[in-house]
């Protein structure tokens, strides 16, 4: 790199850091306890236990080697637990233990998910600037990294910022290799496997690459036969280094449960969870206004990626971008009726990197002699710059105010929690007369929160709940999360539901909860966002006057 692309990189690398550095206050909120997780995100709960049982070891080297290879939680690849063990929550248990669940917290979600993306982001804005220019580069940047989508899964523990970076890194070899199909073209081979193996993401260079290798036979670059071996070669070093990245496929009973995983995971993402979800661009539009840009600004990332090849600027590289992005977003838009903010990123990133072309196929004018003859010549540049230069503008500014507003909500979330209130109420009113070390059975919604605590077994669940369930664990006490009650009694639920015979049980059981009322129990305490139930003979024996 020259002089001026040095000092380019350091100033990114600075607002990277500093980027990493303001993510430090609301990635340390939400996360006293591993019940506090739940309540906020989840996903972050159902991952959590996964790495601190990696980390566990054993009796012997060959007992926490398998501890470590064989996580279980086949949802992700193994390269995102690993990462996950290794680089944050390794430093954490050799210097302080693993007993801060709000430390271990921080760590998962700035070395996982901030940093991944923040190294993402510089690549794409080194694809498709060089480092050649302060403005645009810095625009870029910080343009990328304040996308609401992109704001949100950096306030979250979760694969897709290092599957993001996979990706970014597959672009950068191959627009390295410039069609000279060497070492860099099988690095990007490499890339593209570590993508698949956390995310499956990588597969969806079945286009770009076919294109990569058409282009290089076209300009004749390579024959015929050479371009089979290096298809062949491509697919040979991406399988293998899906394997070596995800040991735990070598094993055919851990192997079984990852496809099995996989293939419920993928009816759910095509169908609903528990309801049929609608699908199509109309019903994902809503999320992608809001979390990714307006329309008229989505039309603009697309034509200047269409005008940049048609102007050869970057054009290898904003070819490759269309051949992912168009079957992902497709696969997306029409298949996926699950609707998370995070899902879209892949397509996102890269193509809206290409803003970086904007004012370099179509400069922006510059008058100088005859004032009225360079009018009329650069007249088509400054209508461009007139017409074009507001949206991103405005976009710009949308976003910062939504990741403001985000933000603020990150950090207070403790103190704002209807959840947290309702525990710390329910426990003072009710909890705190109950004999001290009394065994109770504790059944909680995800989203209720009810730390665990003494004899307590506290049993948490994420799907609806019924009568079934709740009798099947011998439960004492029933905490429930009131926004579950109100979706699961909707009018028009049981047509819509992919199981009739479990929705109707659940169905049954909430329509119960919203009158206040549980077969066996009693109304305990009842707030706008939650319920408790207490067994009636508990109920009886100690709140007789109902208090």
């Amino acid at each position: 790199m020259s002089r001026k692309q040095k000092r380019v990189f350091a100033l990114l690398l600075l607002a990277g850091c500093l980027y990493f550095i303001l993510m430090i206050w609301p990635n340390s909120s939400g996360a006293k306890d591993p019940a506090m997780i739940s309540i906020f995100e989840p996903d972050e709960s159902a991952q959590y236990a996964h790495p601190l049982r990696m980390l566990s070891g054993g009796e012997t080297l060959k007992a926490a080697a398998r501890r470590f290879v064989y996580y279980q939680h086949y949802y992700y690849g193994f390269p995102f637990y690993a990462s996950s063990a290794v680089f944050a929550l390794l430093p954490a248990k050799i210097l302080v233990g693993l007993g801060n669940t709000q430390l271990n917290m921080l760590l998962l979600r700035q070395m996982v998910s901030v940093l991944p993306m923040i190294l993402a982001v510089l690549v794409f804005v080194y694809l498709q600037t060089r480092f050649t220019s302060y403005l645009s580069s810095l625009a870029l940047f910080i343009f990328l990294l304040t996308v609401p989508a992109v704001f949100k899964n950096s306030t979250w523990w979760h694969p897709d910022s290092l599957a993001i970076l996979f990706i970014s890194l597959t672009f950068f070899f191959l627009n390295r290799d410039e069609l000279r199909f060497g070492k860099d073209f099988y690095f990007a081979a490499a890339a593209c496997g570590l993508a698949t193996a956390t995310k499956l993401l990588g597969l969806f260079f079945f286009l770009a690459i076919p294109a990569y290798i058409l282009i290089g036979y076209l300009q004749k670059r390579i024959t015929l036969g050479s371009a089979s071996r290096c298809a062949l070669g491509f697919v040979f070093v991406m399988a293998l280094t899906f394997v070596i990245a995800n040991p735990f496929l070598l094993n055919p009973e851990h192997r079984a449960r990852a496809l099995k995983i996989q293939t419920n995971q993928a009816e759910a993402m095509s169908l609903g969870w528990n309801v049929l979800y609608s699908k199509g661009p109309v019903a994902w539009y809503p999320m992608i206004k809001e979390m990714y840009g307006q329309l008229i600004f989505i039309v603009l990332a697309f034509a200047l990626t269409l005008i940049s090849i048609w102007k050869n600027h970057n054009r290898l590289l904003n070819l490759l971008i269309l051949a992912f992005t168009f079957p992902f977003l497709i696969y997306v838009l029409f298949t996926i009726v699950i609707k998370p903010t995070h899902f879209l990123l892949p397509a996102a990133l890269p193509l809206y990197s290409g803003l970086a072309g904007m004012f370099t196929v179509i400069p922006l004018p510059r008058f100088s002699g005859n004032a009225l003859a360079t009018f009329r010549k650069q007249f088509p540049n400054l209508l461009w710059a007139v017409l074009a230069l507001p949206i991103p503008g405005y976009q710009a500014y949308s976003n910062l105010a939504w990741d403001v507003q985000h933000y603020h909500h990150s950090v207070n979330k403790e103190s704002e929690s209807e959840e947290v209130r309702f525990f710390t109420e329910l426990n003072e009113r009710y909890l705190s007369k109950l004999p001290e070390g009394m065994p109770l059975n504790v059944f909680r919604d995800v989203r209720a929160y009810f730390p665990q605590r003494g004899s307590w077994a506290v049993t948490v669940r994420s799907r609806p709940a019924n009568y079934a369930i709740i009798e099947a664990q011998n439960t004492y006490l029933v905490i429930l999360w009131y926004q579950r009650a109100l979706d699961y009694t909707q009018e028009g639920v049981l047509d819509t539901a992919i199981d009739r015979a479990k929705m109707e049980l659940a169905y049954q059981f909430y329509t119960d909860v919203r009158a206040d009322r549980l077969k066996g129990y009693a109304l305990l305490y009842r707030t706008e966002c939650c319920s408790a139930f207490l067994r009636a003979d508990l109920y009886q024996q100690y709140f007789p006057q109902g208090e």
